[in-house]
């Protein structure tokens, strides 16, 4: 991993049925490539120490800070958010 990155972690703590899953993977991919990342996990089993476990996690790294900022707040993510947000 590069040593100046941006890790982003997004966490979905509502049971998603799989085509809700797929839905949001279908749309976030093109848009995480644009943008540099990789994806380290995505939903992945969980071994969980402490607390409750979240329905899934996603963890991705981008180059930098500003391509980070750049991604969250650029219009087809925040359009991704919104379909998302209508989903829960």
């Amino acid at each position: 991993m590069p040593n100046h990155c941006a890790v982003v972690t997004n966490v979905c703590e509502r049971p998603r049925n799989a085509d809700e899953i797929q839905t949001c993977a279908e749309t976030a991919a093109p848009l995480l490539a644009t943008s540099g990342a990789t994806v380290l996990a995505a939903y992945c089993p969980q071994d969980v120490l402490e607390g409750a476990a979240p329905e899934g996690v996603v963890i991705v790294t981008i180059p930098t800070m500003e391509d980070a900022r750049a991604f969250c707040d650029g219009a087809e993510y925040q359009a991704a958010v919104r379909l998302s947000k209508r989903l829960l």
